[in-house]
């Protein structure tokens, strides 16, 4: 998993749940839910996808 993703799932509330094929993390406040790729092809699109992910489902962006 890479370092960037999960410093922003950290950084917003998430914690790891499982983590097969995909990342599922789950937000400790609300106990929304956020799926990631375990391995994303790119870097930038993704972080920039999940942000959005995190917009969408808790309404708010913590960090950066």
């Amino acid at each position: 998993m890479n370092k960037e993703v999960k410093d922003l799932m950290i950084t917003n509330d998430f914690y790891l749940i499982r983590s097969k094929k995909h990342a599922v993390w789950k937000h400790f406040p609300t106990g929304k839910i956020v799926t990631t790729a375990k391995t994303p092809r790119s870097v930038g699109n993704t972080l920039l996808n999940i942000q959005r992910d995190i917009r969408h489902e808790v309404g708010r962006l913590s960090g950066k």
